[in-house]
């Protein structure tokens, strides 16, 4: 990213969230919203997880739930 800035021109700034601040990023309070939805519910299996992730609702509106099982590159 430096790299590309350098040679572009690109003025980039960077901008970090204090610590423990989930107002600022909608992953953490989609998480947060779906940690109360199961409210301490044993999450045994894949299926669990899933089934709870789909009957949450934010603003309104059920998510759209996928089980994802690639496998990255690190």
């Amino acid at each position: 990213m430096i790299e590309f800035a350098d040679k572009t021109g690109l003025k980039i700034r960077l901008v970090y969230y204090p610590p423990y601040h989930s107002k600022y990023n909608s992953i953490e309070r989609c998480r947060g919203a779906l940690e109360r939805h199961w409210n301490g519910t044993l999450l045994s299996s894949i299926c669990k997880v899933i089934g709870w992730a789909e009957t949450m609702t934010w603003n309104g509106l059920h998510p759209v739930v996928h089980l994802v099982d690639k496998v990255y590159q690190k």
